[in-house]
Order: C-alpha cells, then structure tokens, then sequence
C-alpha cells in the first residue's frame, strides 16, 4: 500500500478509567480502506487499533461492518501505563483521500454494565 498523505498530533493521556479508550474520528472521504490510523507512544512504540466502526448509516450486529469511503473512526484501548504520556496519533492516507481530511480525538469510556442491581420495594 502506499500512503501519499499524512497528519500527525500530540494527546496527552490524564486519566483511563476501565473500558476507557481514545477514539481517532477521520472526518471526512479518504476512499475505501484508504486511512488508517496509530499510535506512537514517546519511546518510538507503535500501537495499532484493535476495532475500527464507520459513522452512519451501518448495522454491524450479527454481520461484518460495511465498507465507506468517509468518516471512519478508530479505537485505542487505555491502559493504566498511557496515564501521564503523550502520545503521537499518527493518520497515514493513500492517494484517494482528500486533502481537507479531519482527523479528530476524543478520549472516552463504555459503561460498565452493572453485576447486581438491588430493587427495594417499600
């Protein structure tokens, strides 16, 4: 594959809470399959993302997620060793993503689900 565009930023991690990741937002057309995005932590380690979605319209339950040329959005799990470090995003794209391409990121986490849950009636 070869990448002919690239923009790249620094985020530093205050907090990862359980569940906790970053979300790298591509706004924007960049071609099927045509960005991906990383990380690169400030010792030169590089992290991939484990699951990646497309904005709507999709209906990824029970069947693979479609392909779209726009607007895909990238997740990083946090972990505990992230707290206190930058780290670099990296967003490589190849010749069919547009130039005005805004990546975007956002530090977010999922709900824990709750184990029990105790209704008094009175």
């Amino acid at each position: 594959m070869s990448f002919r565009k690239a923009w790249s930023g620094t985020v530093r991690v205050e907090e990862a809470v359980p569940g906790g990741y970053l979300c790298v937002a591509l706004n924007g057309r960049h071609g099927v399959e045509g960005a991906y995005a990383a990380l690169r932590t400030a010792g030169g380690r590089l992290i991939g993302a484990p699951d990646r979605a497309t904005s709507y319209p999709s209906n990824p339950w029970e069947f693979p997620n479609c392909k779209r040329d726009r607007n895909y959005t990238y997740y990083f799990p946090l972990s505990s060793q992230m707290v206190g470090q930058d780290l670099e995003v990296l967003v490589l794209g190849t010749a069919g993503c547009e130039d005005h391409l805004q990546p975007e990121v956002w530090q977010t986490a999922r709900t824990t689900p709750f184990s029990q849950w105790l209704l008094e009636l009175k």
